[in-house]
């Protein structure tokens, strides 16, 4: 059966259980006219009879366990087990500012089958359970995050929507037409839209919270996650003057307030409601990588003392040997006084003995990079060349920083004129790595001018060397030109015990050009006596 085709005769089965406890129709039916299939028009679901018979304390356990455990359980884990893949599968760079989550949309949304069985447990739940008991909000939530994760953001709002409107919390004899968020739920001289959660100690214990004001938060999430900014910030600004938005959802609306400026580039904005909202992390690994991004924040913000604090609470707190050593990095680059950078020295000592320890022998690379970082901004250049080199040694197939390390390597060889070295450094990269996409013009046109330089100087020390030669005793002379000789034939491969220029071995045209050459030096120089030459 087609999911449409089940979510129909969900919204259904609620308007025909709306009598019995009060929840009223969905006014909206996205999905037609459609009904059950035909085979199962005549047989009623469990959602069905939900005004059909009493909520006896009996039925009330026998339905939470069975909606719970069987349906509810199943699917949370799934929803949860394409997160966890999601983040296993996303990678960070830490030399670039952090994204806000541990995981992207576009990894979630690649597993779309498993999501689809999510929303078709949920509903499955929902359908053949009675309405009345506690998980058929959480159900309904399943289904919005579901969407969400999907990137379908228009069915996971319209999800959200749902629950805001048909789970309000209404008295026997209310109103069911009555309109959320008006004047009557005004308190003081503000709109209020979340609903006070008064549960008693049993609740507490055997059932979660109610989803609605959950809803409302999800709700902002997806609007600002779908760019809709102006929509998401009117309901952000009525729930941060809610009074009746619970104590548990504070932390998730500093959250959502902190995306949807971080989503808009206003970064000052964003630490500081993410610094609000640390405690909702997931996870000691989530929470440590907001603490990276938020010493990230601060320090584009140029708060170097706080962000210098929050760079070492995420190298304190972080299991990932990476981020340990961008934090110890960026740190040292903090400001501790009035113009002055901290001193790295102590973060140099702790690189480098982390780097003898078999946990980061795979990130040496990295480790080595940036030792040679901090070298070059104290400034000790010639230590940092020691280290960009020791870099690309211990490297193991990292394009990304062994391009890093030739770049810096080239460039510091071009500013001190060592044009030779600064043209096979840059020759060295690779081109097509996109940390050089921004670079590669101006890398291309330095090797096309490099090339005549370097042929330039290679013609002057050629002529140099010539003249230097022409300059030696003859004795000398003879010497260096007979070893000269020998190390051309054997770099020919001929026997290095040759010594004349019979069959079964030749002079090389480039030695017959020398000779040429520095016999024409000899015999234009102005001075007394006959030059002999003897090979």
């Amino acid at each position: 059966m087609a999911i449409h085709k089940i979510l129909t005769v969900l919204f259904i089965s609620i308007s025909v259980g709306k009598v019995a406890f009060t929840q009223p129709t969905w006014t909206f039916d996205p999905f037609g006219k459609e009904k059950k299939p035909q085979k199962f028009e005549n047989r009623k679901l469990g959602s069905e009879k939900t005004a059909e018979k009493k909520f006896t304390k009996p039925r009330h356990f026998f339905q939470n366990s069975v909606t719970h455990y069987n349906y509810y359980f199943n699917s949370n884990n799934k929803l949860n087990a394409v997160i966890e893949r999601a983040k296993l599968s996303h990678q960070d760079d830490y030399s670039k500012l952090l994204s806000f989550y541990s995981y992207s949309l576009d990894n979630t949304s690649n597993e779309k089958n498993e999501l689809d069985s999510v929303i078709y447990k949920a509903t499955a739940g929902i359908l053949l359970h009675d309405l009345r008991n506690d998980w058929i909000d959480n159900l309904y939530m399943l289904i919005g995050k579901s969407y969400y994760l999907k990137k379908d953001f228009d069915s996971a709002a319209m999800a959200f929507q749902f629950i805001n409107y048909n789970l309000f919390p209404r008295k026997k004899k209310e109103d069911e037409d009555r309109i959320v968020g008006t004047n009557i739920e005004s308190v003081g001289s503000y709109i209020s839209i979340a609903n006070k959660e008064e549960r008693n100690f049993l609740q507490k214990i055997v059932s979660p919270p109610p989803s609605r004001n959950d809803a409302l938060i999800w709700m902002t999430r997806t609007l600002t996650e779908h760019g809709d900014y102006g929509e998401a910030a009117g309901l952000i600004n009525i729930l941060n003057n809610d009074v009746n938005l619970p104590a548990r959802l504070q932390d998730d609306l500093s959250e959502v307030n902190a995306y949807w400026f971080f989503k808009q580039n206003m970064y000052d904005s964003t630490a500081v409601y993410l610094e609000k909202a640390l405690p909702n992390a997931d996870t000691k690994a989530d929470k440590a990588r907001w603490e990276f991004l938020l010493a990230q924040l601060f320090e584009i913000n140029k708060q170097y003392d706080k962000a210098s604090d929050y760079y070492a609470k995420a190298a304190r707190h972080t299991l990932d040997p990476l981020m340990n050593i961008y934090a110890q990095l960026n740190d040292a680059k903090m400001f501790t006084g009035k113009d002055n950078a901290k001193e790295p020295e102590n973060s140099i000592n702790n690189l480098l003995s982390r780097a003898k320890k078999d946990k980061f022998e795979d990130y040496r690379d990295i480790i080595y990079y940036s030792v040679a970082e901090l070298s070059l901004s104290k400034p000790d250049t010639t230590v940092a060349i020691e280290y960009y080199v020791k870099s690309n040694k211990y490297n193991r197939n990292n394009v990304s920083y062994r391009n890093k390390s030739f770049l810096k390597l080239a460039d510091i060889a071009y500013n001190r004129k060592d044009y030779k070295h600064s043209f096979a450094y840059y020759d060295s990269l690779e081109i097509n790595d996109p940390f050089l996409a921004n670079r590669v013009d101006e890398i291309q046109t330095r090797k096309n001018t490099l090339v005549k330089i370097i042929q330039k100087i290679n013609n002057i020390e050629g002529q140099d060397s010539l003249f230097r030669i022409a300059a030696m005793a003859p004795a000398d002379r003879e010497t260096f030109i007979k070893d000269l000789l020998k190390k051309l034939r054997k770099q020919e491969g001929a026997k290095e015990n040759e010594t004349n220029t019979g069959s079964n071995g030749s002079i090389p045209i480039s030695f017959n050009n020398l000779i040429t050459k520095l016999i024409h030096l000899i015999l234009m120089q102005k001075v007394t006596g006959i030059f002999i030459i003897m090979i």
